[in-house]
């Protein structure tokens, strides 16, 4: 609805209700408040009016241009203006027309020559100036042609600073390899003034500090990867017994990792993210020292599996859609119980360190006692400190 008709429609309804209190008052023959209720009325409807006619909150044209004049300086490291291909164009039209006419020149010309020597020598002129003219528009449209494409570009890369090839090339309607060869000229021309490719050239980078957060990425991936491949080989390398048990451990992790996601009670939730990580620990001190496999024959034919047990058990149990008082005694039996599960792996895993523990602290007492032989602890020194004084004070 316009304004016009917001207007008539207030007017209107102002109008019958003026008249409607009027009647009132004549029929009940009560006027002490009319005037109060008309201006009541009057007031309601110049609110209504002042709404309907209120200005919408539109940008006036200094703050488009401000806000444009912002976006470009945030893009200028990165790309060269917008340009306009208009004039490159225009000569291209130019050169067009010189080529027609002197085209048609030439053709009268060397029609000429045929029955005149001396036109010969014309032909060849406007020949040359159809071919420069001919040129002169080639060049002029392939550069209007590459200008516009830039500010294609431009447009799709100004939002991210980077894209797909494949959806770029999707966008801009073009093969892919127009686009890379496209962003390879255009980078090379200082167009856009940080671009990149990745080691695939699937993707175009158009900002430095982008381009050195892919390489560090890519960096972290191929260590990752390495290190994935080298525990992959010392896996390959192990007895297979040994490995036999990894393999086993990965998959009870597996569960107990599915187990957790599927839970949603936060404090269960901790639990089983601590059993995780206990478990996953332990199995990698076995990978590191495969002779620590012999050490989990309860642990891997009893703990675990019943450990898996009772997780399953606990799912089927929050599954169910009524919980009685005997599943929810269940569930906090089970509850409980894995922190006691916990506690008894941690004990597990601490085992593993005890022996590296008294060697480290044998190797300890043996270098106190070398350096106490050797005069070198804190009290030995003090003592010749104090020796080396008396004999002075005796001199």
């Amino acid at each position: 609805m316009s304004n016009t008709d917001d207007l008539k429609q207030t007017i209107s309804e102002a109008a019958t209700r003026v008249t409607d209190l009027v009647s009132d008052a004549v029929k009940s023959g009560e006027f002490s408040g009319l005037n109060r209720d008309i201006q009541q009325m009057v007031k309601s409807a110049g609110t209504s009016l002042q709404n309907a006619y209120k200005k919408p909150n539109v940008p006036s044209a200094r703050a488009v241009q401000a806000e444009r004049v912002a976006r470009e300086r945030q893009l200028a490291p990165y790309f060269m203006p917008p340009a306009s291909s208009t004039g490159n164009k225009i000569v291209g039209v130019v050169g067009t027309a010189g080529a027609v006419l002197s085209g048609a020149v030439t053709a009268a010309t060397g029609l000429m020559a045929t029955l005149f020597s001396g036109a010969l020598v014309a032909a060849g002129f406007f020949g040359l100036l159809t071919a420069g003219c001919a040129a002169l528009a080639i060049w002029q449209f392939r550069a209007a042609k590459n200008l516009d494409r830039f500010n294609q570009y431009r447009f799709h890369l100004s939002g991210k600073l980077y894209a797909d090839i494949p959806e770029l090339a999707q966008k801009m309607r073009l093969p892919e390899q127009t686009v890379v060869k496209d962003l390879k000229r255009m980078t090379r021309k200082g167009l856009i003034r940080q671009g990149h490719f990745d080691r695939e050239e699937r993707c175009f980078i158009a900002s430095d500090d982008l381009y050195h957060q892919y390489l560090l990425t890519e960096q972290q991936a191929a260590a990752q990867k390495q290190l994935e491949d080298e525990k992959q080989q010392a896996v390959r390398a192990l007895d297979p017994q040994v490995k036999e048990v990894l393999d086993q451990g990965n998959s009870y992790l597996t569960t107990i990792h599915s187990a957790n996601d599927a839970i949603e009670d936060p404090v269960v939730s901790q639990k089983l993210s601590r059993m995780e990580g206990i478990v996953r620990h332990i199995f990698e001190e076995v990978q590191a020292r495969p002779a620590l496999a012999a050490n989990l024959s309860m642990f891997m034919n009893y703990y675990l599996p019943t450990t898996v047990k009772l997780l399953d058990a606990y799912r089927d149990l929050v599954a169910q859609p009524v919980q009685g008082e005997h599943i929810t005694a269940a569930r906090r039996e089970i509850e409980g119980s894995l922190d006691t599960i916990n506690d008894a792996f941690e004990s597990l895993l601490d085992g593993f360190f005890r022996d590296k523990a008294l060697d480290v602290s044998s190797d300890i007492s043996v270098m106190k006692t070398m350096m106490k032989q050797d005069g070198l602890t804190a009290d030995e020194l003090d003592k010749m400190r104090s020796h080396a004084g008396s004999e002075k004070e005796e001199e």
